[in-house]
């Protein structure tokens, strides 16, 4: 066997750790780098939510999700004027309101 035979597989193996280092670090940094949402996915969020909250008749038991709150309440305020930290559950007047300002039809719509 030649020597540049055997240096083959070290080689494919090289590759493969570098494909996986880099899956690695895309993930880590993702996970944890990724602290805030887009508006847009902020937005359909808070509408599921809202939707949620419609469904249930407004009541208290559906509490707003604390990493909503917590990557979106700064992007809600910025791009929709509202903040999803003033109330905790779906009984807020505020959280209707803001349900209409994002598309979620109610009573308290004008």
């Amino acid at each position: 066997m030649s020597k540049a035979a055997i240096a083959i597989p070290y080689i494919i193996a090289l590759v493969i750790g570098l494909i996986i280092l880099a899956v690695m670090v895309y993930l880590i940094v993702k996970v944890l780098g990724g602290g805030k949402m887009s508006a847009e996915e902020c937005r359909s969020r808070f509408i599921d939510w809202c939707n949620q909250c419609l469904s249930s008749g407004w009541k208290d038991f559906i509490g707003l999700p604390e990493d909503l709150k917590s990557q979106c309440a700064e992007v809600m305020q910025t791009h929709f004027g509202f903040n999803i930290n003033d109330y905790n559950n779906c009984s807020a007047e505020d959280a209707k309101l803001d349900c209409c300002t994002v598309g979620v039809k109610n009573e308290k719509c004008p």
